[in-house]
């Protein structure tokens, strides 16, 4: 294609009927409100939308205390030696996600009403979306993960007591909470989740490579199966999330010394071979600190960093369509600017579709 040529390729913007029981990326647009549609480039070496409060690796999670009452805290969990508190909450929290590299909002469950909830991060205050419909007789919840390819959430529940539990994947729309039945883990107690984004050494295909830990063996469980031991006694709540930026797996537990020493610490867990290295005790108490829900504000996946394409633009740049009905989307290439070479970006939709919420195309322009 030629510097002074204009190219225009026309796309569909599509409708799909809702499925129940998946959430990807974003929320729903009220109704009658259009979607947004943007360009999004690669994810850039330095990302600059992250959350930080000064921290290096800034994360949020509830930290349960049975005598001055539960808190949502942020912390950085590079150097996780302090926790600062955001808000009260009267909930017992489980899991803890971001969706759509939208960290705004903190999705976890109540694990006593088995209901889906997000919490503001710069106020705490807990926005109610509604029951999972699992809970209960042995199925308590205990970690949420979000593939930063889908944008899809997914939560695990597990038995927390007996010397021979077993765990469960579901996932859940975060539209209305409900959660699907997905499949079991097998024998073990996972009580947490993790998305590596792809592409990921060893991964395959369009799926995000999925870790879990196991507190029954003290194990981290990848797609090959038992990575390892980990190197140390875990108890729950141990919780895992990966940094974003730069694909450090992060794991918060509490480490059980002894019967009467049992301290809430940070690690990060070699994704070939399972072990974990010590990063720092958790808040100025770690004995008396148990993280039970926890997500590293960093972005990731295709879409993760919004950015403008100069040499794009797009005509609609949004619309609202019924199920199963489509609108057509004209991209235009504008080369006139650019030096010769090969320029590859990707076209990102903002959708409420529940079973593709951020779907994205890729695009490629080169100019001779």
């Amino acid at each position: 294609m030629r510097r002074s040529a204009f190219a225009v390729l026309a796309l569909y913007m599509c409708a799909a009927a809702a499925q129940p029981g998946t959430a990807h990326k974003r929320l729903p647009s009220p109704a009658g409100t259009p979607s947004p549609l943007n360009a999004y480039r690669n994810r850039p070496t330095v990302l600059s939308t992250t959350p930080s409060r000064g921290a290096v690796v800034p994360a949020y999670a509830v930290n349960l205390d049975p005598i001055n009452g539960n808190t949502f805290v942020f912390l950085d969990a590079a150097n996780p030696g302090e926790l600062t508190v955001i808000a009260p909450t009267s909930r017992t929290l489980a899991g803890g996600a971001f969706v759509g590299n939208d960290f705004s909002r903190f999705y976890a469950i109540d694990i006593d009403t088995f209901e889906l909830l997000w919490l503001d991060t710069a106020d705490g205050s807990e926005t109610l979306i509604g029951s999972t419909g699992v809970g209960g007789l042995g199925e308590t919840w205990t970690g949420l993960a979000t593939d930063p390819n889908s944008g899809a959430l997914f939560g695990t529940t597990t038995d927390l007591t007996g010397n021979n539990p077993s765990s469960t994947l579901y996932a859940i729309d975060i539209s209305t909470g409900n959660a699907t039945l997905i499949g079991m883990f097998g024998t073990g107690r996972i009580t947490d989740i993790a998305f590596a984004e792809n592409p990921f050494p060893g991964a395959r295909g369009s799926f995000a490579p999925l870790f879990a830990i196991d507190t029954l063996s003290d194990t981290i469980v990848g797609a090959s199966g038992k990575l390892g031991t980990l190197g140390f006694d875990a108890e729950y709540a141990a919780l895992l999330d990966f940094n974003g930026s730069n694909g450090v797996l992060y794991l918060a537990a509490i480490d059980n010394v002894s019967p009467t020493f049992q301290p809430d610490r940070m690690y990060t867990v070699d994704t070939a071979f399972g072990t974990a290295t010590l990063v720092g005790d958790i808040s100025a108490d770690p004995a008396g600190a148990e993280l039970s829900a926890f997500a590293i504000a960093e972005p990731a996946g295709i879409c993760s960093v919004i950015e403008d394409i100069p040499w794009i633009s797009e005509t609609p740049t949004a619309d609202t369509n019924a199920p199963g009905t489509s609108t057509p989307v004209t991209m235009t290439f504008d080369a006139s600017a650019l030096a010769p070479g090969t320029y590859e970006a990707y076209l990102c939709f903002s959708s409420n579709d529940p079973t593709n919420r951020m779907p994205h195309v890729p695009v490629t322009l080169t100019v001779q």
